[in-house]
């Protein structure tokens, strides 16, 4: 693949305030993107405007008339098509030259299946994902326990991780009460998701408000109301997040922001790695990753 630095007048807005390292560093990113419903879509898409010219995409579901209200680009003939082809045919129409791999099943189903090798295409060795390839895991998943897989991946592979997610919280009669995402960012040495959920510094009524607003405590088994407004602005939010740890992987940066839409406000939550927890604790499985002194 051609360095994108190449195509001076197409990346020439963004080399302006990144820099040509930085903008080299966007393009040569793998990314792993689980989840290419709203958020995930949307996420890709805007990287992909960024530089961002490598793609790993997870998701087994398909383009459904209801996801039409959030997934940008979609058409009447794409329903029934795998979101992860939607999304591939979106970005190569972009950047005919990016490399995007799709795996049209669950992050879990991906996670266990052999990898291949660099130099034939065949499969890798047994212990190795297709995941492997990823220098960042982006989450933009509808379920807490897919979520901690994903977690659970990233800490045993010492893999970054930024959760996204969203949701909007209905009363009784069908009135909004609350509107909100998140940007959860796990880096390996930090505090993971599980400890950025139940071990915040500050009031736990703080924390519930997050809790809902991103949609965690809704009791209902019908599929939630969405909105494209919120998840373009968490997908920019996280995006920006990762574009500053990929400049500066030392830098200072906020772990855990909560986004309240109805109120235009927006929460910098910190969080602290527990002792004892079993992902990032001091016996942690993150710390059993970490290769031996």
């Amino acid at each position: 693949m051609r360095n994108p630095l190449s195509d001076r007048e197409r990346w020439d807005r963004n080399v302006r305030w990144l820099g040509e390292i930085a903008q080299d560093k966007i393009f040569r990113t793998v990314l792993a993107l689980c989840g290419c419903g709203g958020i995930g879509a949307v996420f890709a898409q805007t990287a992909m405007h960024l530089g961002f010219s490598n793609f790993l995409l997870v998701d087994p579901d398909r383009v459904e008339l209801s996801n039409f209200n959030r997934l940008l680009g979609v058409r009447g003939s794409d329903v029934g098509r795998y979101k992860v082809e939607f999304l591939e045919q979106t970005l190569l129409s972009f950047n005919p030259r990016a490399v995007v791999k799709t795996f049209p099943m669950a992050f879990q189903e991906v996670r266990n299946a052999p990898g291949t090798d660099a130099e034939d295409g065949q499969p890798g060795p047994a212990a190795s994902s297709p995941l492997e390839e990823a220098e960042v895991l982006v989450g933009a998943l509808d379920n807490n326990l897919s979520r901690l897989a994903l977690q659970l991946f990233a800490a045993q592979s010492l893999k970054p991780l930024l959760d996204l997610g969203s949701g909007i919280v209905l009363s009784p009669t069908g009135t909004v009460q609350e509107k909100g995402a998140q940007v959860r960012f796990y880096v390996p040495g930090g505090p993971c998701l599980l400890c950025q959920g139940l071990k915040v510094r500050g009031s736990s009524e703080t924390l519930e408000q997050a809790r809902r607003g991103a949609g965690y405590v809704q009791d209902t088994e019908l599929s939630p109301p969405s909105a494209v407004t919120l998840n373009t602005a968490i997908a920019s939010m996280g995006l920006d997040l990762l574009v500053r740890y990929l400049i500066n992987p030392s830098a200072h940066l906020p772990r855990y922001l909560y986004y309240d839409e109805l109120k235009y406000r927006l929460l910098q939550i910190e969080a602290r790695s527990d002792p004892h927890c079993p992902i990032c604790g001091q016996n942690g499985i993150e710390k059993i990753a970490l290769p031996k002194k």
